[in-house]
């Protein structure tokens, strides 16, 4: 056994985790979308995904459909995107995954 002192990490309260952790994924959410890289895209959204999981925090609506469920690629040049019989059709360009999300007509 060394003669050295082991370093304490700081504690938090549960608030302040869960604070810090929804800065990082609105922060990984915005460099996913800004990044030309895919693949690095494509990390970005896992990692949201990674903490979210971790910490007990469900994304926000317009996170989850910002990127392919799949493949965790974010939708944009790649992706086609369709109106059909009340639905928003999403198909990824990477793996063809289909995402179906419904929507209304306001008259």
């Amino acid at each position: 056994m060394s003669g050295r002192a082991r370093a304490r990490r700081p504690e938090f309260s549960k608030f302040a985790m869960k604070s810090m952790a929804l800065d990082r994924i609105r922060e990984l959410s915005d460099l996913s979308q800004v990044t030309g890289d895919e693949r690095l895209s494509r990390r970005y959204n896992e990692m949201m995904i990674q903490i979210g999981k971790r910490m007990d925090i469900t994304l926000e609506k317009g996170m989850k459909k910002k990127f392919c469920k799949k493949c965790y690629t974010s939708y944009g040049k790649t992706s086609t995107i369709r109106l059909r019989n009340g639905m928003l059709e999403v198909r990824c360009g990477y793996c063809g995954d289909v995402r179906r999300i419904p929507y209304r007509v306001t008259r």
